[in-house]
Parts: C-alpha cells; structure tokens; sequence
C-alpha cells in the first residue's frame, strides 16, 4: 500500500508499528495447566505405574505380594528468566500512539515503561515456549546461563520414541506415511494415550507435501478443493498453521523463530522435525510451573511473571526488570514421539 506521507496521521503511523506478538502455540495446546508453588523451589514428582493383570488363585490361597517402586519426589530451584533494560527518562517527544491532543510528560514515561514490560513479557513467554518446544522434541531441555549450574533435564521417555527413519525424507524411496504411521503406535503404545497432534518442521511438512500417498491421506479426508489438497483450510495462530486431518488427528506446521545473544535469528523447532503426541486427558498433560520469586519488590505468592521499575542514574533512567521462576514440565513424555526426518 503506497502512502502520501503528507497526509500521514498518527492513526496511520500507529498502523505501521510491528506490533511484537508471543507465540505460545505449544504451550497453549499442549501445556494448559498451572502449577504455583508457596516456594522458592518446583517439586518434580516420577511415577512409574505397571499395567499388570491379578494373578487367578484357589479361594484359600493368598495373593502374592508386589514389590512396587514408590514415586520419587525431586525438589529444583529453577533458572530465573530475566529480562532487563534501562530506558530513558527523558520524555520530551511525541510517543507513538500518542493522540493528538498529546500526552503529559508522566503520561509519556507510562507508555514507555509499558511498552518495555510487553518487550519483557514476550521475552519471558519466549523462553517457556522454547523449554515446550524442546520438552516435547528432545525429551528433556537443558537451562544453562550467568551464575547457575548447568542442568539437563531429562523427563525419561522411551528411547524408542526418538523414532529415525530407515531412509531420510529427501530421498525419492523415503515413505513419510509410514515413517508418520510407526510414530503414531509408538506414542500410543509408550504413553497409553491416543495421538490427536501430528506437529511437523516446514522443511518436514514440505518434504511429506511431495510424496503421493501422504497427500492421499489429506485428500481423503475430505480436506480438498477440485481433488488437490488444500492444507490452509483454518485460520493459524501465531507459530502455527493448521494443514489438514491425519485420520482424526490434526496436522500443524509450526515455525518460530527468536534472536539469540549475537543478534543471530534461531528456530525455536527444528524445522526438519517431526512430533506425534496426545493433547487428550491422558496423554502429554503439560503443566507450566512456578516458583515463589525472591525480590525485595515482590512479597506474593508464586506469579508467571513480576515485572517492576526503579529510578536509575539520579533520575534519568528507568530500569526495567521482568523475571519468572519457571520450569515447563510434560507429565507423560511418552506420549510424544519425535523424529529428524531430513539431513
């Protein structure tokens, strides 16, 4: 859209403004619930159920006694996710979105403490879908950063779940139906749990997109116009795009990208990733958990994230500081299997 900028109004420019948006599609789908804990610390608790049948016995025989593995509980102190800037108190110009009638001075340093906390918020909602993100693709993530131990975290799936197919996708004899197929028993064997999401990489789903049988699966669910797929049928949230039905489960492609701390753009999913997983009652079951924060600022129970603003510099800045003590922790990991399909 060209515009005569001699007729720009500050509705036009607001309109041009990239607004920054966080994408939580997986935490959203997949992690719906929230844990506060009354602490510092996030307690991780592992059970190990057995699928066992009772043993058949005479009417005056006793039953045998199992020896059962207990739950172990684990206490962590997580990594604060931090985010700070200090920004300038000086307030002398027009802010954007500012109305015509135009803002006090106060009311211009308001708008740009409020504008860094959403920097900040989106940062922080970053790094938890990040943790998802990697939760569900590798198993496990690892938190590393200033003054905190570095810590794998591992939620113990199967190892079969990390699926490799025999021949990669880029390769005219790969079948990414069947690869897909031993994915979908492997997620439903290991985590007792129905698949409902089929989440693939773009490199993945483009991949899959050229081979015949995987878009007669599409097809035959109905998801086509004139007998070629159409893959873009429901509107995308932000990170993901709806494609399509694999039987009754959903297929997405999912793509979001952040700015490492070199300025370099990094994928937050490998985009030659596949995962199948369960977003029913009983399958991945993801819970977000929060720690109590320790600030002098803060005197509340566990929150997802505090954000607080002091005077810097005899008063001409502003720090800005937003933090969470969190940890993103899938319940049943074995309901999820993954795989690198290309090179």
């Amino acid at each position: 859209m060209a515009l005569d900028l001699q007729c720009v109004t500050i509705g036009t420019i607001g309109s041009l403004v990239r607004q920054e948006q966080t994408s939580s599609f997986l935490l959203n789908t997949f992690f719906p619930s929230t844990f506060n804990s009354n602490s510092a610390l996030v307690r991780l608790d592992t059970i190990v159920p057995k699928n066992e049948l009772a043993r058949f016995v005479a009417c005056c025989v006793d039953a045998k006694g199992r020896l059962r593995q207990d739950p172990v509980t684990q206490y962590m102190q997580p990594a604060y996710i931090k985010e700070y800037n200090a920004i300038e108190a000086c307030c002398d110009e027009r802010m954007i979105g500012e109305p015509v009638e135009g803002w006090s001075t106060q009311q211009r340093l308001a708008a740009k403490i409020a504008m860094e906390q959403g920097y900040q918020f989106t940062a922080v909602q970053n790094r938890l879908e990040w943790m998802a993100a990697n939760a569900l693709l590798n198993g496990g993530y690892t938190i590393s950063g200033d003054g905190f131990t570095t810590y794998d975290i591992d939620f113990g799936r199967d190892t079969a779940n990390t699926y490799t197919p025999a021949v990669t996708w880029d390769n005219p004899l790969a079948n990414p139906k069947q690869d897909i197929q031993k994915m979908i028993d492997l997620a439903f064997v290991a985590g007792r749990a129905q698949p409902t999401h089929i989440i693939m990489g773009t490199e993945a789903f483009d991949a899959a997109a050229g081979t015949q049988p995987f878009n007669d699966i599409i097809r035959n669910n109905g998801y086509s116009v004139a007998g070629i797929p159409d893959f873009n049928l429901a509107a995308p949230v932000t990170g993901g795009m709806y494609r399509g039905m694999w039987g009754n489960m959903q297929v997405w492609t999912y793509s979001n990208r952040y700015l490492d701390d070199a300025g370099v753009s990094q994928e937050v999913f490998d985009p030659r990733a596949v995962v199948v997983l369960s977003a029913a009652p009983n399958g991945v079951q993801g819970i977000k958990a929060f720690g109590r924060i320790k600030n002098a600022y803060y005197n509340g129970n566990a929150t997802d994230v505090f954000t607080f603003s002091e005077i810097q510099s005899l008063g001409k800045a502003i720090a800005v500081q937003s933090e969470s003590n969190a940890l993103v922790i899938p319940r049943n990991i074995n309901a999820t299997a993954s795989a690198i399909v290309l090179p």
